[in-house]
């Protein structure tokens, strides 16, 4: 029984050290994936506030929504950058006077507090 146990544990061994090793280059590409996520989601908010400067509203709004879609899929609904995403949004509508579709967005902006 003793040798049945030993073949057991070193079959276990081996077996397990693949797996961790595939586990954890799993877990590094989903970090990896979430941080450029994260960047594109950051840079998508950054080109909407320029476009609106410069008087492009419509595509302004679409960028924006555009980087809201993307946050909410990679990063989730609560996810800081996400919340950060809607608050913009509600920005530039309020700017734009368009207050019912702002304050949607700003109630949900409101859950991070």
């Amino acid at each position: 029984m003793s040798s049945l146990e030993d073949i057991l544990r070193a079959l276990f061994r081996r077996l397990s050290r693949p797996v961790l090793i595939a586990s954890i280059l799993t877990l590094l590409g989903c970090l990896a994936a979430r941080a450029e996520a994260v960047e594109e989601v950051r840079a998508l908010n950054r080109r909407a506030v320029e476009l609106y400067g410069k008087g492009e509203y419509a595509e302004a709004f679409g960028v924006g929504e555009r980087a809201l879609s993307l946050a909410e899929k990679t990063l989730g609904a609560e996810h800081p950058n996400t919340l950060t995403t809607v608050e913009s949004l509600a920005s530039l509508y309020e700017r734009q006077g368009r207050y019912s579709e702002a304050g949607p967005l700003r109630k949900r902006a409101s859950r991070r507090r």
